[in-house]
């Protein structure tokens, strides 16, 4: 779908006060969010916060009460108030708030995108899915229902304890994700991994270009490639970006590196014995449809460790879990929830007492059902 995240998307990254998000007022921005957008789709949207949302919300409107919006130029030097939510822009969010929350700062409650002000005016008609298409064990499947709202019968318990130390031998050459709740600890093992294969390490610097300043920051955001990837020969990796859908070359795939070519282009051999040579691919950033700024970099990243934040969204077949010390609602659910199946999970330490939902979260999926 060539998407990009909320961030880069309105040029904002990571604001540090509301008046950042006037930058929206600036440059390609402002043309795409006044003239070229109809409808705003957000994903995992249980990671952006409501302040966010509000935010977003009411410079939408602005840029709408300044500049018209497309057609629809009866909006221009319209009351504010009287401008629609989003400036008229339809919204449809996605995501499940069971999962992650957004991350704030020091210790901060979580405020989730529900508790908006704009949420009752945007937010009109909700659905609730229930198909689960990751897994395929019934049991598995409803012991990651309880968990997921915080849960955990005696026979959900015996299951996963059942995972505990289980070896996962590897596969291919290729060891098992780890999995964990600190990025610290996946940092570490990484470097720790890579330090202690032979050889001198080769270094892939990331070219960045881009039609403005504005882009490239954006860019930086949002990004998956990494600004400098160093490779030995058995460096464990996973793909950042989809290269072949049909042999299973997927984001997430892990492999390792078999060979530095001459051209210094890795050979990575992936599940399967399927071999590959990984060549710089072109991390783009749309606007309007046209590309403005690009990051050319090796589509790979580490793949000896990677965190529970970052893996939401993935699936892994064959993964080994350290949760002993989950510190977040919904945590522990989001981890266990990347198994495809029990077979291929191992669980290193857990703390039952860590799987919790948040009370906010479970009031508003029984407000959802009531209405």
């Amino acid at each position: 779908m060539n998407g990009t995240t909320i961030h880069s998307a309105t040029g904002i990254g990571v604001p540090k006060c509301q008046e950042d998000f006037r930058r929206m007022h600036r440059g390609f921005r402002k043309e795409l969010w006044t003239k070229l957008v109809e409808v705003l789709i957000i994903d995992e949207i249980s990671m952006l916060s409501g302040e966010w949302l509000d935010n977003l919300e009411r410079m939408l409107r602005e840029l709408t009460h300044y500049y018209g919006r497309g057609e629809f130029q009866q909006y221009l030097r319209m009351p504010m108030k009287d401008i629609p939510a989003f400036g008229g822009i339809q919204v449809v969010v996605v995501g499940d708030f069971y999962q992650l929350p957004p991350v704030t700062k020091g210790g901060a409650a979580p405020r989730f995108a529900f508790e908006a002000r704009c949420w009752p005016s945007v937010v009109r008609r909700c659905f609730e899915l229930h198909k689960v298409f990751r897994q395929s064990d019934p049991e598995f499947i409803d012991a990651l229902a309880q968990v997921r709202v915080g849960r955990c019968s005696a026979a959900a318990e015996a299951m996963l304890r059942a995972c505990r130390g289980r070896p996962l031998p590897d596969f291919d050459g290729i060891s098992a994700t780890r999995l964990f709740t600190h990025k610290d600890d996946c940092n570490r093992l990484n470097e720790q991994r890579l330090r202690a294969l032979p050889g001198a390490a080769v270094t892939f610097r990331a070219r960045d270009s881009g039609r403005d300043e504005a882009a490239l920051s954006a860019l930086r955001v949002s990004t998956p490639a990494p600004p400098e990837l160093q490779l030995k020969v058995g460096a464990q990796v996973i793909l950042t970006k989809t290269l072949d859908q049909e042999k299973g070359l997927v984001n997430g795939a892990a492999g390792v590196v078999v060979k530095l070519l001459a051209s210094k282009h890795p050979v990575v051999r992936f599940r399967a014995g399927c071999e590959l040579i990984v060549r710089v691919e072109p991390f783009t950033l749309s606007s309007g449809g046209a590309v403005v700024a690009t990051r050319q970099q090796l589509p790979l990243d580490y793949g000896w460790a990677i965190s529970v934040h970052k893996s939401q969204g993935m699936s892994l077949a064959r993964v080994q879990m350290s949760l002993g010390r989950a510190f977040e609602s919904g945590q522990v659910y989001v981890a266990l929830s990347r198994a495809r199946s029990l077979d291929g999970l191992s669980l290193i330490d857990i703390d039952f007492s860590k799987i919790r939902a948040n009370p906010k979260v479970v009031r508003f999926h029984e407000r959802m059902r009531d209405e």
